[in-house]
Protein backbone atom coordinates (compact mmCIF):
# COMPACT_ATOMS: atom_id res chain seq x y z
CA UNK A 1 0.00 0.00 0.00
CA UNK A 2 1.19 3.48 -1.18
CA UNK A 3 2.17 5.90 2.08
CA UNK A 4 -0.20 8.73 2.14
CA UNK A 5 2.63 11.20 1.33
CA UNK A 6 4.39 9.13 -1.44
CA UNK A 7 4.78 10.38 -4.95
CA UNK A 8 2.15 8.83 -7.29
CA UNK A 9 3.43 6.01 -9.67
CA UNK A 10 5.31 7.30 -12.79
CA UNK A 11 4.57 6.67 -16.14
CA UNK A 12 5.56 3.00 -17.22
CA UNK A 13 4.96 1.92 -13.50
CA UNK A 14 2.45 -0.16 -12.02
CA UNK A 15 -0.02 2.23 -10.40
CA UNK A 16 0.75 2.36 -6.79
CA UNK A 17 -1.64 0.73 -4.21
CA UNK A 18 -3.85 3.32 -1.72
CA UNK A 19 -6.96 1.15 -0.57
CA UNK A 20 -6.06 -1.82 -3.08
CA UNK A 21 -9.12 -1.31 -4.91
CA UNK A 22 -7.96 -1.89 -8.32
CA UNK A 23 -5.94 -4.85 -7.68
CA UNK A 24 -9.69 -6.14 -5.73
CA UNK A 25 -11.42 -5.17 -8.93
CA UNK A 26 -9.70 -7.68 -11.07
CA UNK A 27 -12.22 -10.20 -13.11
CA UNK A 28 -11.41 -13.03 -15.28
CA UNK A 29 -13.88 -15.48 -17.61
CA UNK A 30 -13.39 -18.48 -19.65
CA UNK A 31 -12.14 -16.63 -23.56
CA UNK A 32 -14.01 -17.90 -26.33
CA UNK A 33 -11.26 -19.75 -27.49
CA UNK A 34 -9.75 -23.29 -26.14
CA UNK A 35 -7.12 -22.07 -23.20
CA UNK A 36 -8.01 -18.68 -23.23
CA UNK A 37 -8.80 -16.54 -20.45
CA UNK A 38 -10.42 -12.92 -20.15
CA UNK A 39 -8.91 -10.61 -17.59
CA UNK A 40 -9.83 -6.81 -16.42
CA UNK A 41 -11.22 -5.05 -13.73
CA UNK A 42 -14.46 -3.66 -12.95
CA UNK A 43 -13.07 -0.30 -12.17
CA UNK A 44 -14.17 2.19 -14.97
CA UNK A 45 -10.69 4.17 -14.44
CA UNK A 46 -8.72 1.04 -14.79
CA UNK A 47 -8.63 1.45 -19.06
CA UNK A 48 -7.28 5.14 -18.34
CA UNK A 49 -4.94 3.18 -16.27
CA UNK A 50 -4.14 0.56 -18.30
CA UNK A 51 -3.59 2.68 -21.92
CA UNK A 52 -2.93 6.12 -20.80
CA UNK A 53 -5.09 9.56 -21.68
CA UNK A 54 -4.29 12.19 -23.80
CA UNK A 55 -3.15 13.94 -20.22
CA UNK A 56 -1.82 10.98 -18.65
CA UNK A 57 0.75 8.38 -19.84
CA UNK A 58 -0.04 4.63 -19.40
CA UNK A 59 0.40 3.03 -15.86
CA UNK A 60 0.00 -0.55 -16.86
CA UNK A 61 -0.57 -3.62 -14.43
CA UNK A 62 -2.91 -6.13 -16.70
CA UNK A 63 -0.57 -6.99 -19.43
CA UNK A 64 2.30 -6.98 -17.88
CA UNK A 65 1.06 -9.07 -14.95
CA UNK A 66 -0.34 -11.51 -17.46
CA UNK A 67 3.19 -11.55 -19.16
CA UNK A 68 4.77 -12.30 -15.48
CA UNK A 69 2.23 -14.98 -14.51
CA UNK A 70 2.44 -16.20 -18.38
CA UNK A 71 4.50 -19.62 -17.12
CA UNK A 72 2.10 -20.30 -13.85
CA UNK A 73 -0.91 -19.58 -16.68
CA UNK A 74 0.51 -22.02 -18.97
CA UNK A 75 1.09 -24.65 -16.38
CA UNK A 76 -2.42 -24.73 -15.31
CA UNK A 77 -3.37 -25.01 -18.86
CA UNK A 78 -0.93 -27.73 -19.11
CA UNK A 79 -1.86 -29.85 -16.50
CA UNK A 80 -3.94 -32.97 -17.11
CA UNK A 81 -7.57 -33.09 -15.67
CA UNK A 82 -8.66 -36.02 -13.52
Amino acid sequence: MRQPDAPPSLPGEMPHADEGTLRKSAVHDKGEKPHSVLVGSAIKYAVHLEHGTSRMAARPFILRTVRELQPKIQAIFDKPIT
